[in-house]
Protein backbone atom coordinates (compact mmCIF):
# COMPACT_ATOMS: atom_id res chain seq x y z
CA UNK A 1 0.00 0.00 0.00
CA UNK A 2 1.37 3.36 -1.05
CA UNK A 3 0.31 6.40 0.95
CA UNK A 4 0.77 9.78 -0.68
CA UNK A 5 0.96 12.78 1.59
CA UNK A 6 -0.06 16.03 -0.06
CA UNK A 7 1.39 19.15 1.48
CA UNK A 8 -0.08 22.60 1.00
CA UNK A 9 1.68 24.68 -1.62
CA UNK A 10 3.34 27.25 0.61
CA UNK A 11 6.75 27.90 2.03
CA UNK A 12 7.42 26.59 5.51
CA UNK A 13 9.22 29.84 6.32
CA UNK A 14 5.98 31.80 5.80
CA UNK A 15 7.72 35.04 4.70
CA UNK A 16 6.09 38.40 5.41
CA UNK A 17 7.10 41.87 4.32
CA UNK A 18 8.25 43.95 7.29
CA UNK A 19 9.01 47.08 5.23
CA UNK A 20 9.44 48.19 1.65
CA UNK A 21 10.16 51.39 -0.17
CA UNK A 22 12.88 53.29 -1.97
CA UNK A 23 16.38 54.24 -0.81
CA UNK A 24 17.85 57.52 -2.11
CA UNK A 25 21.06 59.50 -1.83
CA UNK A 26 21.17 63.05 -3.23
CA UNK A 27 17.80 62.35 -4.82
CA UNK A 28 19.12 59.35 -6.79
CA UNK A 29 18.05 55.75 -6.16
CA UNK A 30 20.63 53.46 -4.53
CA UNK A 31 20.80 50.07 -6.20
CA UNK A 32 23.88 48.36 -4.76
CA UNK A 33 23.00 48.71 -1.09
CA UNK A 34 21.52 46.21 1.33
CA UNK A 35 19.35 47.55 4.14
CA UNK A 36 18.79 45.71 7.44
CA UNK A 37 16.05 46.37 9.96
CA UNK A 38 16.54 45.40 13.63
CA UNK A 39 14.01 45.81 16.43
CA UNK A 40 15.15 48.11 19.23
CA UNK A 41 14.63 46.22 22.49
CA UNK A 42 13.50 47.78 25.78
CA UNK A 43 17.08 47.83 27.11
CA UNK A 44 18.33 49.69 23.99
CA UNK A 45 20.00 46.65 22.45
CA UNK A 46 18.92 45.23 19.11
CA UNK A 47 17.10 42.09 18.04
CA UNK A 48 17.92 39.93 15.04
CA UNK A 49 18.32 41.71 11.73
CA UNK A 50 15.82 41.24 8.94
CA UNK A 51 17.42 41.27 5.50
CA UNK A 52 16.41 43.16 2.41
CA UNK A 53 16.41 42.56 -1.26
CA UNK A 54 16.96 45.38 -3.74
CA UNK A 55 15.03 45.43 -7.00
CA UNK A 56 17.48 44.29 -9.69
CA UNK A 57 16.37 47.01 -12.12
CA UNK A 58 19.11 49.71 -12.24
CA UNK A 59 18.05 53.19 -11.17
CA UNK A 60 15.03 52.05 -9.16
CA UNK A 61 16.43 51.70 -5.61
CA UNK A 62 13.42 49.74 -4.32
CA UNK A 63 13.93 47.46 -1.35
CA UNK A 64 11.85 44.87 0.44
CA UNK A 65 12.63 43.58 3.93
CA UNK A 66 11.13 40.15 4.48
CA UNK A 67 10.91 38.17 7.72
CA UNK A 68 10.43 34.46 8.20
CA UNK A 69 8.27 32.66 10.72
CA UNK A 70 11.42 31.73 12.69
CA UNK A 71 12.50 35.40 12.82
CA UNK A 72 9.04 36.45 14.05
CA UNK A 73 9.18 33.82 16.81
CA UNK A 74 12.32 35.51 18.20
CA UNK A 75 11.48 39.16 17.41
CA UNK A 76 8.47 41.42 17.46
CA UNK A 77 7.40 42.45 13.94
CA UNK A 78 6.16 45.82 15.23
CA UNK A 79 7.55 48.69 17.26
CA UNK A 80 10.71 50.76 17.01
CA UNK A 81 13.28 49.56 14.47
CA UNK A 82 16.71 50.82 13.45
CA UNK A 83 17.88 50.43 9.87
CA UNK A 84 21.51 50.14 8.91
CA UNK A 85 23.08 49.81 5.49
CA UNK A 86 25.69 47.66 3.82
CA UNK A 87 27.23 50.24 1.51
CA UNK A 88 30.61 51.42 0.25
CA UNK A 89 30.91 55.16 1.01
CA UNK A 90 33.77 55.54 -1.51
CA UNK A 91 31.40 54.53 -4.31
CA UNK A 92 28.92 57.27 -3.32
CA UNK A 93 31.34 60.15 -2.73
CA UNK A 94 34.92 61.19 -3.42
CA UNK A 95 34.87 63.53 -0.43
CA UNK A 96 36.58 61.96 2.61
CA UNK A 97 34.40 63.83 5.13
CA UNK A 98 31.24 62.74 3.30
CA UNK A 99 32.50 59.15 3.30
CA UNK A 100 32.97 59.32 7.08
CA UNK A 101 29.44 60.70 7.42
CA UNK A 102 28.01 57.88 5.28
CA UNK A 103 29.73 55.30 7.51
CA UNK A 104 27.31 56.27 10.30
CA UNK A 105 24.60 54.44 8.32
CA UNK A 106 26.56 51.17 8.47
CA UNK A 107 26.28 50.56 12.21
CA UNK A 108 22.94 50.21 14.02
CA UNK A 109 24.48 52.02 17.00
CA UNK A 110 25.13 55.18 14.93
CA UNK A 111 22.53 54.97 12.17
CA UNK A 112 20.00 57.81 12.34
CA UNK A 113 17.40 55.67 10.53
CA UNK A 114 14.67 54.85 13.07
CA UNK A 115 11.16 53.72 12.19
CA UNK A 116 7.98 52.81 14.04
CA UNK A 117 6.75 49.69 12.26
CA UNK A 118 3.04 48.86 12.69
CA UNK A 119 1.87 45.25 12.90
CA UNK A 120 0.90 45.24 9.20
CA UNK A 121 4.39 46.46 8.21
CA UNK A 122 5.65 49.76 6.83
CA UNK A 123 5.11 50.15 3.12
CA UNK A 124 6.28 52.65 0.51
CA UNK A 125 8.93 54.16 2.78
CA UNK A 126 11.04 56.87 1.17
CA UNK A 127 14.44 56.85 2.83
CA UNK A 128 16.74 59.69 1.80
CA UNK A 129 20.27 59.53 3.19
CA UNK A 130 21.32 62.92 4.50
CA UNK A 131 24.47 64.56 3.22
CA UNK A 132 27.03 65.98 5.59
CA UNK A 133 26.33 69.56 6.57
CA UNK A 134 29.14 71.94 7.42
CA UNK A 135 28.83 74.86 9.77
Amino acid sequence: ILVLLLLPAFSFSNPKVLADGVLLYKGEPLDDVRIYFRPVLDDGSFGDQAYSTITPDPGVGRFEVVTTHAWRERNSPKGLFVANLDLDPAVLSDDVEEQEHLKTYQDPETSPLRFQIPEEGAHDLRIELATQTTD
